[in-house]
C-alpha cells in the first residue's frame, strides 16, 4: 500500500471514530469519552524533531488504538 492511501484510510477512520464518540456521548450522558480523559495509562511516543509521514501515521494510529482500548476498559470496569 502507498503511504498516501494509508493516510486517506486513517483520516476516514478518525472521522468515523469522532462521529461514534459523539453518538456515544449523546447515548450515555454521564460517561466521559476515552479521548477526553486526562489520565491516559498508554504511553505514546513523541514525534521526532523532523517527523516523516510514516512517523506521524504511526503515532496517530497508536493514539487511536489507545482510545479504543481505554473505551473498552471503561465498559469492562
Amino acid at each position: 500500500m502507498q503511504i498516501s492511501h494509508l493516510f486517506a484510510v486513517f483520516s476516514l477512520i478518525h472521522v468515523e471514530s469522532l462521529q461514534a464518540e459523539a453518538e456515544l456521548a449523546q447515548q450515555t450522558p454521564g460517561r466521559i469519552a476515552a479521548s477526553s480523559t486526562v489520565e491516559n495509562p498508554v504511553i505514546i511516543p513523541r514525534l521526532p524533531h523532523n517527523p516523516t509521514r510514516v512517523d506521524r501515521l504511526y503515532v496517530e494510529s497508536l493514539r487511536e488504538h489507545s482510545k479504543v482500548l481505554l473505551y473498552n476498559m471503561e465498559f469492562i470496569i
